[in-house]
């Protein structure tokens, strides 16, 4: 019986220690499991439309791919993030839609997909790039309204002090 109870509580550390091994494994590799970035030759041309501009947002360490479907007197902007895989090329589609809604549309590549270099390392790295992104943005369409989209992404991502913030800053101009 003992030999019985001895076999039951290795077979039982094995599983255990495989169990937390396989956890362990999990959190390591947790951003290769989330991220899936694909990566464009610099050369790669991705605005061929007329009102879509191909722009680069330099941040520390990177250099950010950006498209900006821009028309002249439009109702405001969308400040779209795509989603976690793929890059510019699959995720800036249909345009027309946003032509039709008269509204401009700004969308960056990530560290590391698309056309843009660098890697992302962090939650608060990701956050400083979105914010350099937007503030580009907000440049190169003074007096835009924001969308819903970008008021969302403003209250989330609240800068410490007020007065930076992006909604501020569309008001100002």
């Amino acid at each position: 019986m003992k030999v019985l109870a001895w076999t039951f509580l290795g077979l039982l550390a094995a599983a255990g220690a495989l169990y937390a091994g396989l956890l362990v494994l999990l959190w390591w590799k947790q951003e290769a499991l989330l991220f899936h970035p694909q990566r464009l030759p610099a050369e790669y041309r991705l605005a061929a439309e007329p009102d879509v501009h191909e722009r680069t947002v330099q941040v520390p360490g990177a250099r950010l791919s950006v498209l900006h479907l821009q028309r002249p007197g439009s109702r405001g902007v969308v400040f779209f993030l795509h989603g976690n895989a793929g890059n510019l090329a699959g995720w800036f589609s249909n345009t027309q839609f946003y032509r039709d809604a008269g509204f401009d549309l700004v969308m960056p590549d990530y560290r590391g997909y698309g056309k843009s270099t660098g890697a992302i390392t962090s939650a608060e790295q990701l956050r400083a790039d979105v914010r350099a992104v937007w503030t580009a943005s907000l440049t190169s369409t003074p007096g835009a309204a924001l969308s819903c989209t970008a008021a969302r992404w403003e209250r989330r991502w609240r800068p410490t002090s007020p007065s930076s913030s992006p909604a501020r800053a569309a008001r100002r101009t």
